[in-house]
């Protein structure tokens, strides 16, 4: 057996005698061989999450998962468990946990809805009765008769009457407790769309909101002629902070860089965590000397930020931040803009970290900022 086999299971069952005839096995167990190839590859915590994410990799045309994985990849070297963990929680266990929960309400809305036609029923039913009470009275009255026959035409006229308002008054109650339901289903629904819009851990939005506002601010931009700027920042060296003091501290700080970043915008700005320890700005009409000064401003609150340890005091050192710039060029798409502003990320940390860098190139008029 080869040794590509004796390290990849998949693969030796792919090469194994008497596999199963049954519709798409064989495919299957290639895609779970190219898996494990990228689990090695990558170098991937062989859990669940990851195998999940990198089988949707090879399998499908999720080019978002796949663009994800490449970006991750291209940044670190590997597929850590940071980057598996925010990736499945944006495109895998919150998609499914909204789907769970709209299902469930759907299922309610599909109950309320038979119950709003038994009760449309039920009143045509009872206008039908009402309708041949006043036959049968108009008649007894279009006949005249003795004082009495006329008192019981009225009579029942009357109780029938009564009986029809009382009738329309519970019909009311219904259709308006009904109405109610439908509203708090509609509700859930509008929360479960957002929960799948935000991440769980810094209470940002998520990439895959990220991904949706873009272009649309874009589409603002060019209709209005305003500007828009993008900031994208990474936490300098952040593998060292949860190699020397653990993920929980690690998350931490990734939640005080969340809670930075949200008390500095304002108006239509929108904070997203990219992807592991990188996260993002979209800036609607600000321009790039703004969006520069906002960046520099939060680089040097979360620098003078000195984090220490809650159980014994100790100090995480100084904490930085690297940010890449770039102002919406027209004719230009997300993925050019976020293209920009990612290269801007690089020049950062290529040239020391700690900085804000902006693409100047097509503003004339703004200078780069640089660490004090």
């Amino acid at each position: 057996m080869r040794e590509v086999s004796r390290s990849n299971p998949a693969r030796a069952l792919t090469e194994a005698d008497g596999l199963p005839d049954a519709p798409g096995y064989r495919e299957a167990l290639d895609y779970a061989a190219e898996t494990f190839k990228l689990i090695q590859e990558y170098k991937a915590p062989p859990i669940p999450k990851a195998y999940e994410v990198l089988y949707s990799y090879v399998s499908s045309d999720r080019d978002a998962v796949k663009i994800r994985v490449d970006e991750a990849v291209e940044r670190h070297g590997v597929l850590n468990l940071y980057d598996i963990d925010q990736i499945h929680s944006d495109y895998f266990s919150y998609t499914e946990a909204m789907q769970a929960k709209q299902s469930e309400t759907v299922g309610s809305m599909d109950v309320e809805l038979d119950n709003l036609l038994s009760i449309i029923e039920e009143q045509s039913d009872n206008t039908s009765v009402y309708s041949r009470s006043l036959d049968m009275a108009r008649g007894s009255l279009a006949q005249g008769g003795s004082p009495d026959h006329l008192r019981a035409a009225v009579q029942l006229l009357l109780s029938e009457t009564q009986r029809v308002s009382e009738q329309n008054r519970e019909m009311v109650e219904q259709l308006e407790a009904s109405q109610d339901a439908i509203r708090n289903m509609k509700d859930t629904l509008a929360t479960a769309a957002e929960e799948g819009l935000r991440d769980a851990l810094t209470g940002l939005k998520n990439r895959r909101h990220f991904d949706r506002v873009l272009p649309e601010e874009i589409e603002n931009a060019q209709d209005s002629g305003m500007p828009l700027a993008l900031c994208v920042l990474d936490i300098d060296n952040f593998s060292e902070v949860n190699d020397t003091f653990g993920h929980p501290t690690g998350d931490a700080v990734l939640r005080l860089i969340g809670s930075l970043l949200s008390d500095n915008l304002k108006g239509r700005d929108t904070s997203v965590r990219y992807g592991g320890e990188e996260f993002a700005m979209i800036l609607p009409m600000t321009d790039l000397l703004a969006a520069q000064r906002l960046a520099d401003r939060i680089r040097k609150q979360i620098r003078e930020k000195r984090l220490v340890l809650t159980q014994n005091r100790e100090s995480l050192g100084m904490i930085t931040v690297s940010f890449g710039v770039a102002e919406w060029i027209s004719g230009e798409n997300a993925m050019q803009l976020a293209a920009r502003a990612d290269a801007m990320l690089y020049k950062a940390k290529s040239s020391g970290r700690d900085r804000v860098v902006a693409d100047t190139r097509n503003m004339p008029d703004s200078s780069g900022v640089r660490p004090d």
